[in-house]
């Protein structure tokens, strides 16, 4: 039998290290791997490098996910074992490896959704900071804004209806939004101030927006469905117009007064708060 490859060694080892199925199997004498390799691997150093793996997986994952550990406890665990053996890693940033877990809460937790239906949602939730966070996007408000603030014109007359309508925003590059089957801000907040959840969470329909400012900190804001759709508009057609975007508002309404004095406020608040450039 030829001699062990470089990749052999390499394969072989990020299985024992990595999956505990592979691993038992190894310490059972009923492993697969090329003979002349397993008798110079170590069976203690297997151990303890999976385990320090698996330790700095979970550190991980904690950190990421702090209120899902919280909620699942003991079993968080044992959950972050069988993501890791089921979604590896495929990124060379290790935060990167944490992503998929609400996908696979969603798809493989089903006991734990039982009880906490929201569960996914709140893992998602979570990992948005981080997306947020390391998005490859530079936050620059020094960039100057054509215009007057619309709603410091103190006349209809001062204010040029058309240039505004015409003019296109600038949405800053980190904005996430997301449409939620329940109210995931109010159950973090509940777990941030060490209140218990309601033993049967009713669904609730909530909209978050999620970007990172100047300073280089995450925000959340709970937002209205049409606020969602409106940002997504932005985020989707770059070149969109306030006038479009207006249209858009208005389409869903039977007051349209009401609806542009609020998508007016809108602009003043997401200008302050650096969400629109």
């Amino acid at each position: 039998m030829d001699a062990p490859s470089l990749r052999d060694i390499e394969h072989a080892l990020t299985l024992l290290w990595t999956r505990r199925d592979k691993r038992e199997q190894f310490l059972a004498g009923q492993s697969d791997i090329h003979p002349t390799l397993a008798k110079h691997i170590d069976h203690q150093g297997v151990k303890l490098y999976a385990s320090l793996i698996d330790l700095g997986r979970l550190d991980l994952m904690s950190s990421i996910y702090p209120h899902c550990k919280k909620i699942l406890g003991k079993h968080f665990s044992t959950l972050v074992q069988e993501y890791m053996e089921t979604m590896p890693p495929d990124h060379f940033n290790l935060n990167q490896s944490a992503r998929k877990f609400s996908e696979f809460l969603a798809n493989y937790a089903e006991p734990h959704l039982k009880r906490h239906p929201f569960l996914a949602e709140l893992a998602d939730y979570e990992w948005i900071e981080l997306a947020v966070l390391e998005a490859d996007v530079l936050v620059d408000l020094s960039a100057e804004v054509d215009g007057q603030s619309v709603l410091q014109c103190e006349s209809s007359e001062e204010l040029d209806l058309k240039a505004f309508a015409a003019s296109v925003p600038r949405l800053n590059g980190t904005v996430l939004t997301r449409a939620y089957k329940y109210p995931i801000s109010e159950i973090v907040t509940l777990l941030e101030q060490g209140e218990k959840l309601p033993r049967r969470q009713k669904a609730k329909a909530s909209y978050v927006l999620a970007y990172r400012d100047a300073d280089h900190s995450c925000h959340y804001l709970d937002v209205s469905e049409l606020t969602v759709e409106i940002v997504s508009m932005m985020a989707s057609k770059p070149d969109s117009t306030y006038g479009e975007l207006i249209g858009l508002a208005c389409s869903a309404s039977s007051d349209v007064e009401e609806t542009v004095s609020d998508f007016l406020t809108m602009v003043e608040e997401f200008k302050s708060l650096g969400v629109i450039l």
